[in-house]
């Protein structure tokens, strides 16, 4: 009990501390090269409580092949996934929401990802306020010398207000 009180404490102190940062997420970040196929971008955009239960977080993630890659990468597709966590009261909620299958052609694709509070959060839900969010765009294939591999970008974690 007494460690789920740290922790819970700490989650809201961070929480806290990165509300006080200006707000970031409509920041866009740029990944790629850890494997070396595909370059990402994902940004997203002001999420919103849905339904009282939902939060509706709209994504874009832009894919684009880097010279040599072959045109069918990337083979085993791609994915674009978000996941949030609030304090609410003495506790915390999370869930995590994810999208498979935009295409790596070099344009931005945006889709609304639903994040529904996981069961494990105790029956909390996500209320409008503030919360931490992270979102991730990978691509997973063959490169030219058929060595398997994934590129991604990430937001990293932002302080976002859920409106």
């Amino acid at each position: 009990m007494r460690h789920s009180v740290i922790r819970i404490a700490a989650l809201a102190t961070a929480i806290t501390v990165m509300a006080a940062l200006p707000a970031t997420a409509g920041a866009a970040t740029t990944g790629g090269g850890q494997f070396g196929a595909a370059t990402l971008t994902i940004s997203v955009g002001q999420a919103t409580l849905s339904q009282k239960v939902v939060v509706d977080v709209p994504v874009t993630a832009t894919c684009t092949l880097n010279p040599g890659t072959p045109p069918e990468f990337p083979q085993y597709g791609t994915a674009i996934q978000v996941d949030i966590v609030q304090a609410v009261g003495k506790s915390s909620t999370a869930g995590v929401a994810y999208a498979t299958g935009f295409a790596c052609d070099g344009s931005p694709h945006t889709v609304v990802l639903q994040v529904l509070a996981s069961p494990t959060s105790g029956g909390l839900h996500f209320k409008k306020g503030q919360a931490a969010m992270l979102a991730t765009a990978s691509a997973t294939g063959f490169d030219v010398n058929f060595m398997y591999g994934t590129d991604s970008a990430s937001t990293g974690w932002l302080p976002i207000s859920i409106k």
